[in-house]
């Protein structure tokens, strides 16, 4: 692999443009189209060799290169150019496919200057692979990590099934609704906030990697990883969105116990703005908060 991409390093990209123009002149349309998307396809797959290339520098194994790799950027920057190289294939495979049913004696002329049928060359190295798999497992441990830390200090309350308002119902007056903060809250939470923002960040990661999941079982063969991989987004993003649930909860829990009426009231407002505006970007609002300690909180703004 490592020679290949050394003599094919050696081809100037840009032979592949003039050979593109003079594929244009010379032949009709779709023979045209067929030729472009055939240099396309050699001149991206040099590129993507040349990106593994320069991965490769950044260290001496998959687990140095991943460490030295600043965000990551020059393992996603493969994956990007791997991914378009695909569908750039598919596309020539397509225009030649059109040819063939549309003119085959011109098909019959160029299917042998076809290159898109070469694709060992430029198919993932197992260096990569395992690059691949060392990025996705450390995203795994870290959310893991947080979503634990998470459930530490809620003490698992945030879980709709353990949620501490789960024997609290919908009508519960105001008193009963402070009588269920008392008897169940009684703990710091202040570490929750800073938590759950680590783990929307670790979120963020994890999802531009979900949309590459797909691509990465056929391109790369890596099935079970993948599946553990989606499996464990979902399980983040429950536990995000449940964790800021129980925040936002918390928030009114803190307002209904507070003496000072005024703070009370900024702290009420303050949470029901976040809630309209959706101001996590996960989809939560009002209505999924607990009634009962909505209303108790509403009533807080209200004159008396």
């Amino acid at each position: 692999m490592h020679n290949q991409a050394s003599n094919l390093k050696r081809v100037p990209y840009q032979i592949f443009s003039i050979l593109d123009g003079f594929g244009q002149i010379a032949f009709v349309d779709l023979v045209s189209g067929c030729l472009k998307f055939q240099m396309q396809y050699m001149q991206d797959g040099l590129h993507l060799l040349k990106q593994a290339e320069k991965f490769r520098k950044l260290g001496s194994d998959p687990a140095g290169r991943l460490k030295n790799d600043v965000r990551w950027g020059g393992l996603v920057a493969y994956l990007k150019q791997s991914e378009g190289l695909r569908a750039v294939q598919q596309k020539a495979t397509k225009a030649l496919e059109n040819l063939a049913t549309a003119d085959p004696t011109q098909h019959a002329k160029i299917k042998e200057l076809c290159f898109s049928d070469l694709d060992r060359p430029f198919q993932m190295p197992e260096d990569i692979k395992e690059a691949i798999v060392l990025a996705m497992k450390e995203m795994q441990k870290n959310a893991e990590e947080l979503i634990d830390k998470v459930g530490d200090i809620t003490h698992d309350l945030h879980i709709p099934k353990f949620r501490w308002t789960k024997d609290l119902k919908h009508d519960a007056t105001v008193e009963t609704v402070k009588m269920c903060i008392s008897s169940t809250l009684d703990f710091d939470v202040s570490p929750l906030e800073p938590t759950l923002q680590s783990l929307k960040e670790v979120n963020s990661k994890i999802v531009l990697w979900k949309k590459k999941v797909a691509f990465l079982k056929e391109a790369a063969e890596l099935e079970a990883e993948c599946e553990a991989f989606v499996k464990m987004c979902e399980k983040v993003k429950e536990h995000l969105f449940n964790g800021y649930v129980f925040r936002s909860e918390g928030v009114f829990a803190n307002a209904l116990l507070e003496r000072n009426k005024a703070e009370a009231q900024t702290l009420v407002r303050a949470e029901l703005s976040c809630l309209q505006s959706d101001h996590w970007n996960l989809g939560l609002d009002d209505t999924h908060v607990h009634p009962a300690v909505l209303a108790a909180a509403k009533q807080l703004l209200e004159r008396r």
